[in-house]
């Protein structure tokens, strides 16, 4: 028997029927039994939407309407029930699936995926070899890389304040032989005899004026070099105590610039902390740096290196203190100072100023010299100073 027909959205009761509907016919409940409003008309679903013509009423039978008029809507744009959508839709932009990625499977309106790549043909020996020399190459970068990261690391690793003291003696080391000149006066004691030199040191060359109170008599000289040749003048103690002339013979020469070349024997001694390099690296043998701290309240502002003047050879024990202030940004030394007492109860003390960094140091030869080969002088075993 075929089904009876089901009335269109828009058809009313007929004239006389009940107006309460049978509790049978899956019409809509009593006010009373939906206080929530499950089965009453709802809002539109999206803005736009308009409620189509006759759809005021209850279908008489309860049968489900909508009873909205849905306008058309743009190319692409969905509109339906959850999880539900509406083509057609651009290409490259298929609704992705509400429950992820596969293994689930996506909508049935999604395009098919592309196929996959063809294989790869087999690698020829010659490409082979150029993906293994590439390969060494990274290999040897991140080596070098690693090797550079520990280096800095190490570099930058706290350190003992003995050897953050060495590293700043010997920065003043650096920074004053890269400045090429500079002026310094220094006097110290030993044994009693007072040594006062005041110099000026260049890279090549220098001068010195050297002041000696010793048991022989106050000795009194110059020394300049120039060219790779030292020019000694001195008084008549210092030509007998330095150069060794014979007393009866050392009027003749006193006042009287003597040429000291390399093959002399007296050269080293007297070129030795001329110049500027090797004039400042004697400041490694004039201090044992132990620590460092910044001094307050110095303009400019000032490091100083903390130590000792003397380390014995046998049981390396420190002996005496010295200072050693710096400049703090360019590391340049501005001063030495220190005092130490032997075993024996000997003083020694030390004061060495400098200044006048990378100004121009004019030396030069003297016009009249006698060499000293001429002198037939022998040199002193030991001087009276000594």
């Amino acid at each position: 028997m075929p089904d009876e027909p089901t009335p269109t959205a828009g058809s009313r009761p007929p004239e006389g029927a009940a107006s309460e509907p049978d509790a049978t016919s899956g019409s809509a409940p009593a006010p009373e039994d939906d206080r929530y409003h499950w089965h009453g008309p709802s809002s539109p679903p999206f803005p736009g939407a308009q409620r189509a013509e006759g759809t005021e009423g209850q279908p008489p039978d309860g049968t489900p309407y909508w009873p909205y008029q849905t306008p058309r809507r743009p190319y692409g744009q969905t509109q339906g029930p959850y999880g539900q959508a509406q083509g057609p839709y651009p290409y490259g932009h298929t609704p992705a699936s509400p429950y992820g990625p596969p293994p689930f499977p996506s909508y049935p309106w999604a395009y098919p995926p592309p196929p996959p790549p063809p294989p790869r043909a087999p690698r020829s020996p010659e490409e082979r070899r150029r993906r293994t020399r590439r390969g060494l190459a990274f290999a040897g970068v991140l080596i070098l890389a690693v090797g550079a990261g520990i280096g800095i690391g190490a570099s930058i690793a706290p350190t003992s304040p003995s050897a953050i003291a060495k590293s700043l003696v010997n920065r003043a080391i650096a920074q004053v032989t890269h400045a090429g000149t500079y002026h310094y006066v220094e006097r110290s004691t030993a044994f009693g005899a007072q040594d006062n030199i005041a110099g000026d040191a260049a890279p090549d060359g220098g001068r010195q004026v050297i002041l000696q109170h010793c048991s022989g008599g106050t000795t009194y000289f110059h020394l300049r070099l120039v060219r790779g040749i030292v020019y000694f003048k001195g008084t008549r103690v210092a030509v007998v105590d330095q150069l060794g002339v014979p007393a009866a013979r050392a009027a003749a020469v006193t006042g009287r610039w003597v040429k000291v070349v390399k093959g002399d024997k007296l050269y080293a001694g007297f070129a030795d902390g001329i110049t500027t390099k090797s004039n400042i690296s004697e400041l490694r043998t004039a201090i044992i740096p132990t620590a460092s701290r910044a001094l307050p309240n110095s303009s400019p502002p000032s490091t100083e290196v903390l130590g000792a003047l003397f380390k014995t050879s046998k049981h390396h024990r420190t002996i005496g203190t010295a200072s050693l202030v710096l400049d703090t940004s360019s590391g340049l030394p501005h001063s030495l100072r220190g005092t130490a007492t032997s075993a024996s109860g000997s003083h020694y003390t030390l004061a060495w100023s400098f200044g006048r960094y990378g100004e121009k140091v004019d030396v030069a030869a003297p016009t009249a010299s006698v060499p000293y080969a001429s002198l037939h002088a022998t040199p002193p075993v030991k001087s009276t100073c000594s």
